[in-house]
């Protein structure tokens, strides 16, 4: 079993520019950064395959959804767990009114499976909007 050392946290700040392509761009930079440290970290495997997903899903809202034009990631790692924040200054949203997700369509799903794939927390308003995955593995 793999444990992790502990390590203070590392962030990020990443622009979140006007074209679509840019923005792109800017979400597959968030996750070689943070697959990267997750690794050097000593993070299992599995669990920062997890987090990459979480992460994707996560920084695709900020990209498609938010307006925002930042967004802030910050991980942290220590015996027997990791925890991922993702963080945007945009227009926030109701993560209750949600409808569960269809799972023939071929979007709506991402916060259901963000979810699924480690404890999550997901907070928002106007001006915040804050995930939190906490993903624990046995040492």
């Amino acid at each position: 079993m793999t444990q992790a050392r502990p390590l203070e946290a590392k962030g990020w700040s990443y622009p979140m520019p006007a074209d679509a392509r840019d923005r792109a761009r800017q979400v597959e930079t968030a996750r070689r950064d943070v697959v990267a440290w997750l690794v050097s970290a000593g993070v299992p495997a599995d669990s920062v395959f997890d987090l990459e997903v979480i992460l994707g899903e996560a920084a695709s809202n900020v990209a498609r959804h938010s307006g925002s034009r930042v967004m802030r990631v910050t991980v942290s790692a220590a015996a027997g767990a990791a925890c991922l924040t993702v963080e945007d200054e945009g227009s926030g949203f109701d993560p209750g009114a949600v409808p569960e997700p269809d799972m023939v369509s071929e979007s709506g799903r991402g916060l259901w499976l963000m979810r699924s794939l480690a404890e999550t927390v997901i907070t928002s308003r106007a001006g915040l909007t804050h995930v939190q995955a906490r993903k624990e593995w046995a040492i």
